[in-house]
């Protein structure tokens, strides 16, 4: 029976399914995409983390490229999940991201970007965030109107970094807050898990691979974060 078992399995077409999930895992892994696998405890109660997905189908051609067009659509909306949150035109279960997390430091824009940082890092300072990377976050809708400011607060070295996100919005689901974090792995952080899926459309034989993440963020030090509001042109 086993021998018969053994010769059934040699026929089976997997060699194109062994290349599709070594192709995968390879390019997931050149994204370090990060991967946290949640253990199960019938003790505890779970709810649904948010999800996303795309799929597309499964070409030995165009494999690489078909996993770098989807993986990079996932990664802009992981990245608005994670920045933003929950907002009135992008409901996500209220759930709170670095522009929407309750704690955080709140102040206006002053007019003008150095100084409002300054202002938002002795906001740091006095709440004892000190001795961590700091990182300023600007939203690509402003990055032309804050160009020359962007360009004068990294070359005097008042931040560690400026990064420019797409997907960063306020509580009212507006491009116009920068945030200023103080980042360290115990302030803030993601949990993810990512599923890569393989089926079968039965009417036509044709493979599709789906592409599902889950993703939360936890805030464990909102005080770590100063959102400044109001960046208007």
């Amino acid at each position: 029976m086993a021998e018969e078992e053994g010769k059934a399995e040699e026929v089976l077409p997997i060699e194109e399914h062994k290349y599709l999930e070594t192709n995968l895992l390879r390019s997931l892994r050149e994204k370090q995409i990060a991967q946290t696998i949640m253990p199960i405890n019938p003790q505890r109660r779970y709810i649904g983390l948010p999800g996303i997905h795309n799929e597309f189908y499964y070409n030995p051609d165009t494999v690489d490229e078909d996993i770098e067009v989807v993986t990079s659509a996932l990664a802009k909306v992981e990245n608005r999940v994670l920045l933003s949150g929950h907002c009135p035109e992008w409901l996500l279960m209220g759930i709170e991201g670095l522009t929407t997390a309750t704690g955080r430091h709140r102040m206006e824009f002053t007019g003008d970007l150095t100084e409002s940082v300054m202002v938002a890092s002795t906001l740091l300072e006095h709440g004892g965030i000190t001795g961590n990377p700091i990182v300023l976050l600007v939203p690509e809708a402003r990055e032309e109107m804050l160009r020359a400011q962007i360009l004068y607060v990294k070359e005097q070295g008042i931040v560690d970094r400026v990064i420019v996100a797409d997907g960063l919005y306020s509580e009212t689901c507006t491009p116009d807050s920068v945030l200023l974090v103080s980042v360290h792995e115990d302030h803030f952080w993601t949990e993810q898990e990512l599923s890569p899926r393989v089926g079968v459309f039965d009417a036509a034989d044709q493979v599709y691979v789906t592409l599902r993440e889950a993703v939360m963020p936890v805030i464990e030090v909102p005080e770590s974060i100063v959102e400044i509001y109001g960046v208007n042109g």
